[in-house]
């Protein structure tokens, strides 16, 4: 099955169009997004652009649509990169300008309730955004982080006897499978992030809607902090920069079943980007890089059960083993590619994403 809506409205042509993110509400999926349209005459003379914040929620499978609008005439364009929406008090809440950003965007809260929207009124200053590259991630027994641009590295902790291993500059180093190391950031809600991604700190409301998940975000103090506990166990050089959160799955102890697959083991997943970039898997323990599956760039990645979706290199979606990066499955996505963001949910066996089909995007839902 693969359905989709287009997110366009009639009548009028974007400038500019962005997806904050896409989130669970209830029993609906929806899309949030911003867009702004070409000025009149008027509002040319006034100074004044059209902007629109816009809501689509959809039935889980897709066969219902509705949409509710905000439409503003003002000197100040949305961003979707500056907002962020998240649950609060049995609603959602969107606040249009959360982080600074690169742009003096309007800042306004929002209330977003039964697939309408109302304003609540202005926002709160906004905060400096701490990218994905920039945070420290705290684990038990050890944390990891990027230590320059292009190195990853974990740290143990006063109690990382757990993590064993010898502090090792991995970074030229063949893994099992002979691949050496290369050189060396919303989105959307994923069920399983909050219990693979864990974290010491993080603001409550914090990136709800890309699968982001509880990390540090202290900067630079919570690093000298984290540096401060022990010896670096291991450090990684990437062939592009850290875009996604560093989750963590599996047991402390490894074994192998009878295929000679590896079961159990503590293994860190993570993307990189911008510099075409991969969805890696690396041992907790050791630093030794499982696999690498080349993607071209990974922003977003989500986790279906054991295994791991995410954009491949043509912009379709895959599903990968996570054992080994092997694909598993093609998912069915018509003429649809991921937007540059991959904006993605799965939840309840289907695909929810922001796609394009080179004219336009859409909202679109594919069976998993």
């Amino acid at each position: 099955m693969l359905k989709s809506y287009p997110l366009t409205m009639q009548g009028v042509e974007f400038r500019g169009h962005g997806v904050t993110g896409i989130y669970e509400m209830d029993e609906r999926i929806a899309f949030v997004h911003f867009a702004f349209a070409a000025p009149s005459e008027q509002n040319i003379a006034a100074k004044l652009t059209p902007s629109y914040v816009l809501l689509d929620t959809f039935s889980r499978d897709f066969s219902e649509r509705k949409r509710s609008v905000l439409a503003y005439e003002q000197r100040e364009i949305f961003s979707a990169a500056s907002a962020l929406c998240y649950p609060q008090d049995g609603h959602f809440v969107l606040n249009t300008r959360y982080y600074e950003g690169f742009v003096d965007s309007p800042a306004k809260l929002i209330k977003i309730q039964d697939g309408e929207m109302s304003e609540l009124g202005d926002a709160p200053a906004p905060v400096k955004q701490i990218y994905n590259d920039a945070r420290t991630y705290e684990f038990e027994g050890f944390c990891v982080r990027m230590s320059s641009p292009f190195m990853m590295e974990c740290i143990a902790s006063q109690d990382g006897s757990n993590l064993s291993g010898a502090a090792a500059d991995l970074g030229g180093t063949p893994n099992s499978s002979g691949t050496v190391g290369e050189n060396l950031k919303n989105s959307s809600k994923n069920d399983d992030a909050a219990a693979v991604c864990k974290a010491s700190k993080s603001d409550p409301r914090n990136e709800t809607s890309e699968a982001k998940d509880k990390i540090s975000n202290g900067g630079k103090q919570t690093r000298k902090k984290a540096v401060a506990k022990g010896k670096t166990l291991w450090r990684l050089k990437l062939g592009a920069y850290l875009y996604t959160p560093v989750c963590l799955r599996g047991a402390a102890t490894s074994h192998f079943d009878a295929q000679g697959k590896r079961r159990g083991l503590e293994t860190l997943y993570f993307g990189t980007a911008g510099k075409g970039g991969h969805l890696y898997a690396v041992s907790a323990a050791s630093g030794e890089m499982i696999f690498k599956f080349d993607t071209g760039g990974t922003e977003h990645f989500a986790w279906c059960e054991d295994k791991i979706l995410l954009a491949d290199r043509r912009g379709k979606p895959v599903l990968i083993s996570a054992d080994d990066g092997s694909i598993l499955k093609e998912v069915e996505f018509g003429k649809f590619q991921f937007g540059s963001d991959q904006i993605m949910l799965a939840s309840g066996g289907r695909l929810y994403a922001v796609a394009n089909d080179g004219a336009a995007m859409h909202a679109v839902c594919a069976d998993l």
